[in-house]
């Protein structure tokens, strides 16, 4: 703004993209601020009309800000940050009806509550929700010095090997479910695993233990299968001995033959 020298009047500056300080005014002092105010927003004091009408505009809405303290601005700001966290937080969808303009705050929907509500199925608090996802280690696990809220240090380390002699351990494991014959050697490698590294899978090795289990499975399986088929293999030679094998099967059966001929040998049908 031009500061006018005798007669020379005030030219209004271009406020496009201004910034603004946010000025605290004491009270007793807000009558003679606005008493500039008032002064700033006659026409003679301005070179122009153009200057005069753009003066009056803006005075007039920095009075309305001294009036009002700013709160306006400062409300709007404090709403949209509780519709931040509500969303961020409890999942709420809000939606603007109606766009801010210069002078009247945006509509948006839904209204803020008094009091903001808690999904259900859910226990209020973050912290709360955070503590009873980290749940409490037992006493004795892993140093034996009482129970402890669960890390994520702790779940890396149950589900990795910690020493050369597990991984030792169950690499002989699975060499001997590999090379199983019986049942009882598959059941056995798997208890001898579990006995001897019992100290040791109560800190860590839970990935090995799912392997070492994994693998029984698969061991009990191809045991199983094995067995199917020389069951199907003896059921094969069974009915090639007593009909042939002849596709489609004969539709008479061994019984009634034997029947047919203890008649002929003049027995009772």
């Amino acid at each position: 703004m031009s500061v006018p020298k005798g007669d020379i009047k005030y030219t209004f500056p271009d406020l496009t993209n201004a910034p603004s300080a946010l000025l605290c005014v004491p009270i007793p002092l807000i009558p003679y601020v606005r008493r500039f105010i008032g002064d700033m927003q006659q026409q003679h004091i301005w070179q122009t009309r153009e200057d005069w009408f753009n003066a009056y505009q803006a005075f007039s809405e920095l009075e309305d800000e001294l009036m009002s303290g700013c709160m306006q601005q400062m409300i709007t700001e404090q709403q949209r940050m509780y519709r931040l966290l509500d969303a961020a937080l409890n999942g709420t969808v809000y939606e603007v009806d109606t766009p801010a303009t210069g002078t009247t705050p945006a509509i948006v929907t839904p209204a803020i509550p008094d009091a903001p509500g808690t999904p259900a199925g859910i226990v209020s608090g973050l912290r709360q929700q955070l503590l009873d996802a980290q749940g409490i280690l037992p006493s004795g696990w892993p140093f034996g010095f009482g129970s402890k809220p669960a890390t994520t240090a702790d779940v890396v380390r149950a589900m990795r090997a910690d020493t050369a002699s597990q991984v030792s351990r169950a690499k002989t494991a699975i060499s001997a479910l590999q090379e199983a014959a019986q049942v009882a050697t598959i059941f056995g490698t798997v208890a001898s695993f579990l006995e001897d590294g019992a100290a040791a899978t109560e800190e860590g090795g839970i990935l090995i233990v799912t392997l070492i289990g994994l693998m029984s499975n698969a061991a009990m399986m191809g045991l199983q299968a094995k067995q199917i088929d020389e069951l199907l293999a003896k059921m094969d030679r069974l009915i090639k001995s007593l009909d042939g094998g002849a596709t489609p099967a004969p539709a008479e059966n061994v019984i009634s033959r034997l029947v047919d001929i203890d008649v002929m040998l003049g027995g009772t049908p």
